[in-house]
């Protein structure tokens, strides 16, 4: 049984969490340590578009598996560089991390952004075992947007349109958006610039094509309305498709504090998602 659509639900983080600007901080501190004494092959092109770029944070393991990691901000703020921080845990573990950015809105709407990300996995796997990684164990994960467009990465069968089929092994969504058609009458859509139809067609629960062996979906425990919806919108599918998903809430999680126990070695949540990378 699927979720039935809402009413208005908050979906503003910024005016939920006071302290969001802490988070801001601490994220953007240590991503510049992080790029500072980490390997990383940075800055590489997968597609024309000046945003269009990629970081690869090896593991010292060769043929290690590949997490590619999307940032979050509305697809309207941010870079893959807001967030360099969460390949640090994962990168000791044995597992290389990707960080990609985007094409932003409003100079590119949201299904052009769908189609950089498919760009990015596709250069993934092309070009990852020139780098060390493992081409064959591609897992996707991305916070708030970023969780909506790894979604679109792990139920579209991208790899299917280069002869790739199954080319996501695994998908790790967090406090993602799953369904836009309730952002429509959010702020957020005067820039993304949506209508009902292109809402509908950009929501991966209304467009999925297959199916990843591991999806791991989480969210913060005290996070707002509008994301709690998009969470159980995303079960309540995979209930329905037959879909095996492991459900993850973070007590005491925000939804800035929920991407920090995704990437901190002692949290339960990167526990899983390193056993499930591990275990592919």
């Amino acid at each position: 049984m699927s979720e039935p659509l809402p009413g208005p639900l908050p979906y503003n983080n910024q005016v939920a969490v006071p302290e969001h600007y802490r988070h801001a901080e601490l994220w953007r501190d240590t991503s510049a340590f992080v790029r500072r004494h980490m390997a990383c092959a940075a800055d590489l092109a997968y597609g024309d578009h000046p945003r269009e770029r990629l970081d690869i944070f090896p593991a010292a393991v060769p043929g290690a598996p590949v997490l590619m990691f999307i940032h979050g901000g509305w697809f309207q703020f941010l870079d893959k560089s807001s967030l360099s921080f969460v390949a640090a845990p994962y990168v000791q573990a044995g597992i290389t991390v990707v960080a990609i950015s985007y094409p932003l809105a409003p100079d590119a709407g949201l299904p052009a952004i769908i189609e950089s990300a498919g760009r990015a996995l596709l250069w993934v796997h092309g070009h990852i075992g020139d780098h060390g990684g493992d081409p064959e164990r591609i897992f996707v994960a991305g916070h708030s947007a970023g969780g909506h467009l790894a979604l679109c990465l792990g139920l579209a069968d991208w790899g299917a349109r280069a002869g790739l089929p199954g080319l996501v092994k695994g998908c790790f969504p967090i406090s993602g958006l799953y369904d836009m058609r309730p952002v429509l009458d959010t702020i957020y859509n005067a820039k993304l610039g949506l209508d009902p139809e292109t809402a509908a067609a950009c929501s991966p629960l209304l467009q999925a094509e297959a199916a990843p062996a591991r999806l791991i979906v989480s969210i913060g425990g005290d996070e707002i309305a509008g994301f709690h919806w998009q969470h159980r919108a995303l079960l309540a599918f995979c209930t329905a498709r037959g879909i095996a998903v492991e459900d993850h809430i973070a007590p005491g999680r925000n939804h800035y504090s929920v991407v920090e126990e995704f990437c901190t070695a002692s949290g339960a949540l990167f526990g899983k998602v390193r056993s499930a990378i591990l275990a592919g």
